[in-house]
């Protein structure tokens, strides 16, 4: 097809092989790194970081929801029960009261058409009086370990209104 010397080749493989090795000496290769494996690293990073994009969406998501009380009531209890799991009662001792708040307002709320509006004002009476209770015993000094299990079983009371409430 078209005609290629010998020597045109040779030289196309030496200019590569200078580029290879200016590569190398930059980046302290030892003649066994090459452009792709740089590649390969950049791709797999890429890949890694999307996914976890996707996945926090996904999280997001799941606990976004059309009732912006329960959203409220959420972020206290996530600030304060997680770190309960870890041994941390502090956050729960410093806004007990914020978590009390925001549970009556979440009752007082419409209960939007996705929920069963007879099931999950049950479920937040359960939660006002728990919640109630738990402040009673936080300002009464109750014992980490009481004070733990109560917050448990709030969490609980939770995710019933938020899963097993819904239609």
């Amino acid at each position: 097809m078209f005609p290629v010397k010998t020597h045109e080749i040779f030289m196309l493989q030496t200019e590569s092989q200078k580029a290879d090795d200016s590569f190398e000496d930059a980046h302290g290769g030892s003649g066994e790194f090459s452009i792709f494996e740089d590649m390969k690293t950049t791709f797999a990073f890429s890949f890694f970081i999307g996914l976890l994009l996707v996945i926090g969406n996904g999280a997001v998501a799941q606990h976004s929801s059309s009732w912006k009380e329960m959203d409220a009531f959420h972020d206290v209890m996530s600030e304060t029960f997680h770190p309960s799991e870890e041994g941390n009662l502090q956050p729960i001792k410093t806004r007990i009261d914020e978590m009390v708040t925001k549970a009556k307002a979440w009752q007082k709320s419409s209960v939007p058409d996705k929920y069963d509006a007879k099931k999950s004002k049950a479920k937040l009476k359960e939660l006002v009086k728990g919640t109630e209770a738990l402040r009673k015993n936080i300002r009464n000094n109750a014992s980490d370990p009481d004070i733990t299990k109560q917050l448990s079983e709030l969490h609980d009371v939770f995710h019933d209104i938020m899963e097993k409430c819904r239609k």
